[in-house]
């Protein structure tokens, strides 16, 4: 097993069980309101389950954004268009995020710290073209009210959320997979 180790200046095990199936706002409220810690802090937080044989750790606890979900809205996009037409533009920002998805394919095996150094080389370039050469430039020509407007406007508006994931090599690219994986559990 690989430790991470990241700079803390204190470390907070929550004493009663949590639902682990807790979003990550649950486990801030906990820690704002009943640990009076901000969630934001460099702090590690730690929680385990009833049966206390699962644990769950949060360092400095972050809201990422899962691109699927802002892919899944320029495929509406696209699917909104009159039939048999394509807008080169939603194909743009469509391909984009595709490399995004490569990348995240060719690094899986990757440490931590390989995923960081692949991301911030190859990932980063690609996230800056895509938000200052295409949705920024784009967001101007259309009207907020439609489709891609909608798209455009919702992901620049969770932008933070959505890079969060470059500079961390434990957070996914997309939270579908782990949103499966507590399903089954």
């Amino acid at each position: 097993m690989r430790v991470r180790h990241w700079p803390v200046d204190s470390i907070h095990v929550y004493h009663d069980p949590v639902d682990m199936r807790k979003s990550i706002d649950g486990l801030a409220a906990i820690v704002e309101l009943e640990l009076e810690r901000s969630p934001f802090a460099p702090a590690l937080f730690v929680f385990c389950n009833r049966q206390r044989d699962k644990v769950a750790q949060s360092y400095a606890l972050q809201h990422g954004h899962c691109w699927a979900h802002a892919r899944r809205k320029f495929v509406d996009a696209e699917k909104a268009l009159p039939k048999g037409k394509k807008s080169p533009g939603i194909s743009a920002i469509l391909n984009e995020i595709k490399k995004l998805y490569v990348l995240e394919r060719w690094i899986k095996g990757s440490t931590q710290d390989g995923k960081v150094a692949a991301r911030q080389k190859e990932a980063e370039p690609i996230l800056t073209k895509l938000q200052q050469q295409q949705l920024k430039k784009k967001q101007h020509t259309v009207t907020p009210e439609s489709a891609l407007g909608k798209s455009i406007g919702c992901t620049l508006k969770y932008w933070q959320g959505l890079t969060q994931y470059l500079g961390n090599g434990c957070l996914p690219l997309t939270t579908t997979v782990l949103k499966m994986r507590s399903a089954r559990s």
